[in-house]
């Protein structure tokens, strides 16, 4: 008897223990969303990093490497670029899993594990992040749309989340369910001085990246939300870009410094809101 009463209790811990690891148990006061340049490859401090330092609040990292904003695929890599849209990653946190993204990073070992190896980890670690329970979330994303041409709205669907308006009006709306009472803030994207691998011009002077920035603006300003902006209030430029930009496109320690200010600022306007 003894003997079955200690193996029930061993299943029921065993049981215990795998419900904790699998249940959202991390609580963060900050949700960061974005793309590589938040993900901060090779930077003394992340934007997160430099954020959670600034505020004192536990910040989860929830950006991708290559991710846009709308739903986009460039019929090279199928539906893989859209499963890590911002506008998949709503829908992952309205239904309340993450399972698909975990699944699709676990799928393709060369495309995930090589060229975005932070894609994994950072997707099992938002599956456990309890979203609701932020205070704080930031979208920051934009480039990778301007660079893949996704249309920057679709005047007669306001929600379609293959453009960037409606995903991010979407990614609003869903998130605004999730978390009710978090903050939102909007982040537009900054200029770029960036040669693709096949040497093509991609640079924020020949693509309108004004208007991605412009309709975030304008997003911001229908929702009420604070919005960090780092197209016009960055101050980085085709004349100075050297000086923020390691590559052309990601940001050095300098550059990450500069957007995390803004944000730090945008922060503090939204929740002066409540005083």
């Amino acid at each position: 008897m003894a003997g079955i009463v200690a193996s029930l209790i061993l299943a029921a811990v065993a049981i215990a223990m795998l419900f904790a690891v699998n249940s959202k148990t991390s609580q963060y006061d900050i949700v960061v969303f974005g793309d590589s340049r938040m993900v901060g490859h090779e930077l003394t401090e992340t934007i997160p990093e430099i954020i959670e330092k600034e505020t004192g609040r536990r910040t989860v990292n929830a950006a991708f490497g290559g991710s846009t904003l709308a739903d986009y695929t460039d019929g090279n890599r199928g539906e893989r670029d859209s499963l890590f849209s911002m506008s998949a990653l709503s829908k992952c946190a309205e239904a309340g899993s993450f399972r698909q993204l975990i699944a699709a990073a676990k799928s393709d070992g060369v495309y995930y594990r090589v060229l975005f190896p932070e894609i994994l980890d950072t997707a099992v670690k938002l599956s456990h992040t309890d979203i609701k329970s932020a205070q704080i979330i930031i979208i920051g994303q934009g480039v990778n749309d301007c660079m893949a041409s996704v249309p920057v709205d679709n005047p007669g669907n306001p929600f379609d989340t293959k453009t960037y308006g409606g995903a991010l009006r979407q990614s609003v709306e869903r998130l605004k369910k999730v978390s009710p009472k978090a903050k939102i803030v909007l982040v537009t994207p900054a200029y770029f001085d960036y040669l693709s691998e096949s040497g093509g011009d991609l640079s924020a002077d020949s693509l309108p990246l004004n208007e991605y920035a412009d309709k975030c603006i304008e997003i911001a300003s229908d929702y009420d939300l604070e919005v960090a902006d780092c197209y016009y209030g960055s101050g980085i430029d085709s004349d100075n870009c050297t000086d923020y930009l390691k590559d052309g496109l990601h940001y050095n320690d300098k550059g990450a410094g500069v957007v995390a200010e803004l944000i730090l600022a945008a922060i503090k306007r939204a929740e002066d809101k409540n005083d």
